[in-house]
């Protein structure tokens, strides 16, 4: 939370009371930070709620009846959220014998997916499926066909590459997110494939070594 104040020192309001206690309203510019629940990024929705209220000014001094604002009418736009809705309750609570005005503003935002589905996810989807359909693509009639292994590393090498991006662009969070599950899985998936692959060409090759010393027995017998 950032905090900057909005008024200098002698502007302040201050209450002297009979007892001798002394009491200062400082009005201030406050940045909120919202905690956010990611396990469905990039298709998530999020609830920021943001309290108002006068630590000094009672509802005789002070009284504040809220209303909903006009739809998008606050709201400059941004690329990465869009507003659902605002939610706005007004609330008396008493402190001190006093009962104080309290205003709770709940905003409802939902994130845009669409950069996050044509970096990421398009490209991650694609270089799994051209993996995949690498390893049933006709290739040379002899010989391990080591043209698919290449292609397999070049495949494994660009998800890599992918999986960067994609740790750079999911927020920090202690649980794994869907954009990230999604992720994983395709280079998990990718990666088998590959295995499945490399253990063919071992296969083949053995397989081809043990019958050239065999002809090569029956040509010396």
């Amino acid at each position: 939370m950032d905090t900057k104040e909005m008024l200098s020192d002698d502007r302040y309001d201050v209450r002297v009371s009979h007892n001798g206690d002394i009491k200062i309203n400082i009005p201030q510019f406050v940045t909120c930070i919202c905690r956010l629940s990611i396990e469905q990024f990039p298709f998530d929705t999020q609830f920021c709620a943001v309290a108002l209220a006068s630590p000094l000014l009672n509802t005789s001094e002070m009284d504040v009846i809220a209303s909903p604002p006009p739809k998008d009418s606050y709201f400059a736009g941004n690329a990465e959220w869009e507003l659902i809705n605002v939610t706005v309750r007004d609330m008396r609570f008493l402190e001190e014998g006093e009962y104080r005005a309290e205003v709770h503003y709940i905003f409802h935002l939902q994130r845009r997916p669409i950069f996050y589905l044509t970096v990421i996810v398009a490209p991650t989807f694609l270089i799994s499926a051209l993996s995949i359909l690498g390893i049933f693509s006709p290739g040379a009639n002899d010989g391990p066909r080591n043209e698919k292994v290449s292609l397999g590393l070049g495949s494994l090498l660009a998800m890599t590459v992918l999986l960067g991006i994609v740790a750079g662009a999911m927020p920090k969070s202690n649980s794994i997110p869907l954009l990230g599950m999604c992720a994983f899985l395709h280079n998990r998936q990718g990666t088998a494939f590959m295995e499945e692959r490399i253990l063919f060409a071992v296969f083949f090759a053995l397989k081809h070594s043990d019958s050239t010393e065999c002809n090569q027995h029956l040509r010396f017998v």
